[in-house]
């Protein structure tokens, strides 16, 4: 008997993390100059405050970098997946999977459809 390989491929969905129970997004500002950084905070006024009084003791620092810590969750699976069935045991359809399920079992609306701007017919 020889050795046998099984591959499986599946699609894994990624979105950011808004349940109830999510981990907070924060914000943080670094100095480029000096590397002194302010706490993570969950309002970005706080670390943006930070940046003005650093600047305001150091008047040649004018570089910042900022942190911004987001969760995510991912799971194997299409997002339609993860939607509710509709009363009559169907899936939705896939337009209306454009946007990520949310934890409450409401079935989000259809994005709308991105079109381009019309152009400019007017003449030079």
């Amino acid at each position: 008997m020889s050795p046998r390989s099984v591959f499986r491929f599946d699609t894994w969905t990624l979105q950011a993390d808004r349940e109830p129970d999510a981990e907070p997004v924060t914000y943080a500002m670094r100095c480029v100059v000096c590397g002194a950084a302010s706490e993570p905070a969950e309002d970005f006024l706080d670390a943006q405050h930070w940046t003005f009084r650093h600047a305001g003791r150091n008047p040649s620092h004018h570089t910042y970098r900022e942190t911004v810590n987001r969760p995510w969750r991912a799971w194997r699976g299409h997002p339609r997946d993860a939607l509710p069935a509709q009363a009559d045991g169907a899936r939705p359809a896939a337009s209306d999977t454009t946007r990520p399920p949310r934890s409450d079992g409401i079935r989000p609306a259809p994005a709308e459809a991105v079109r381009p701007a019309p152009a400019d017919t007017r003449p030079s």
